[in-house]
């Protein structure tokens, strides 16, 4: 039964002895102990834990405005490339997979698909109209910078 996550995203900044101030403008994210829970049953056979999982995509701030993580990877790689041409294009939806074992470099590696990235409210919206995302991911105020994380918990 797939549930549904508040996912808040943060920055940091470091202030130096000389007053000076450095900003990190990749996003870190804070979960609920539930959701980091329900992420780690699905990373653990892959050597992740659900607590860093986000953190580690390395994007700028504000991050996805949805995540959408399957119960395990898929072949499917192909099919959502293919499908986020229709949604709104390579820039705003994309995925990541959890295996960080594989050889990236090998030659003719596809990945496999473990999470969907929607970095545009738009990609977000035409994947819930298409009845591929729940309509409680769309957030229609455009003030609300709420992120929700969509965990397919089932088995």
């Amino acid at each position: 039964m797939p549930r549904l996550f508040e996912v808040v995203p943060t920055t940091t900044s470091v202030r130096h002895k000389d007053l000076l101030v450095q900003h990190d403008d990749r996003v870190m994210y804070l979960i609920s102990e539930e959701a980091e829970a329900a992420l780690d049953i699905i990373l653990e056979p892959y050597g992740q834990l659900g607590g860093f999982y986000l953190d580690m995509m390395h994007v700028k701030y504000p991050g996805p405005r949805a995540y959408v993580v399957l119960r395990r990877e898929y072949d499917i790689a192909k099919y959502v490339v293919a499908q986020r041409a229709k949604l709104d294009g390579p820039n705003t939806f994309s995925f990541t997979f959890f295996d960080n074992s594989v050889d990236f470099n090998a030659k003719g590696f596809i990945p496999k698909v473990g999470c969907l990235l929607f970095f545009s409210k738009t990609a977000v919206e035409t994947a819930a109209k298409k009845d591929q995302l729940p309509s409680a991911c769309v957030d229609s105020s455009p003030r609300n910078v709420r992120r929700k994380a969509l965990v397919d918990t089932a088995r």
